[in-house]
């Protein structure tokens, strides 16, 4: 599979989230719909989880990677997703979201690559 040497790069934050309880069935449910939504390729699930209740999670992909990191003593996530080629990476964020139910979100998105440099 080729894909173009193009991507976006989210970075998000989730304040007041309603889910923080770590429930790893659920959460790599959510993944697996994610990648499903966003026409990604799943390699790889992998999460440690901490003494006070926060979590690691990411999700390998064969087009990049999602990865989450929870505060739970401050009700916040950071969530870090990047795909290349022309996967659609805001249907990820917006999933996330209704997994997480935040009062506050904030996002950037980073256009990283040039698909039209030519070697």
């Amino acid at each position: 599979m080729k894909h173009r040497f193009k991507g976006n790069h989210i970075l998000a934050e989730f304040y007041g989230i309603s889910n923080t309880d770590y429930n790893k069935d659920s959460l790599q449910q959510c993944f697996e719909n994610c990648c499903k939504h966003a026409h990604l390729t799943l390699i790889k699930f992998g999460h440690t989880v901490f003494p006070n209740g926060g979590y690691t999670a990411f999700a390998l992909l064969a087009e990049s990677h999602i990865s989450i990191h929870t505060y739970p003593e401050y009700k916040s996530i950071f969530l870090d997703v990047f795909t290349c080629g022309n996967a659609d990476t805001m249907v990820i964020i917006d999933l996330l979201s209704d997994y997480y139910q935040p009062e506050e979100k904030y996002i950037q998105v980073i256009e990283r690559g040039n698909d039209n440099f030519n070697i």
